[in-house]
């Protein structure tokens, strides 16, 4: 996929263990929406992508589970994680914010929508996926 970062040419991921590398490339291209939701990960095609065998891919899925961006399905295995709606109207009030310069310096100038203030104010990732699932 062209619009991912090419991870793999990374001096940072070619240092890191294969299971560290496993994890960027897959988190990038979980954010970058290069798996469609629908699909199971499978970890054998996973590791073909990413040039590593089977466990530094399940250490991976498990880490990225932890971080909410993939969920476990019913059968085993993860998929993708679908974003809270939510935590997507906060991101996009967020980012209206910054457009208008209503939002520097990491506070907020005014009150942000929904549940954004108390996630900016915390430090809490303001794209937790929803932990419900």
């Amino acid at each position: 996929m062209d619009s991912v970062v090419d991870t793999a040419q990374d001096p940072e991921t070619a240092k890191a263990s294969p299971s560290e590398a496993a994890y960027r490339q897959l988190r990038d291209r979980l954010l970058a929406g290069g798996f469609p939701l629908t699909r199971r990960l499978a970890e054998e095609r996973l590791a073909t992508l990413v040039g590593v065998s089977r466990t530094p891919v399940r250490h991976a899925l498990i880490r990225l589970h932890g971080e909410g961006l993939v969920s476990r399905h019913q059968d085993g295995g993860y998929r993708p994680a679908v974003p809270d709606p939510n935590d997507i109207a906060c991101l996009l009030g967020l980012a209206a914010m910054a457009r208008r310069g209503r939002y520097a310096g990491g506070e907020p100038a005014r009150r942000v929508p929904g549940d954004c203030e108390r996630k900016v104010r915390g430090g809490s990732d303001l794209c937790s996926m929803n932990s419900s699932r």
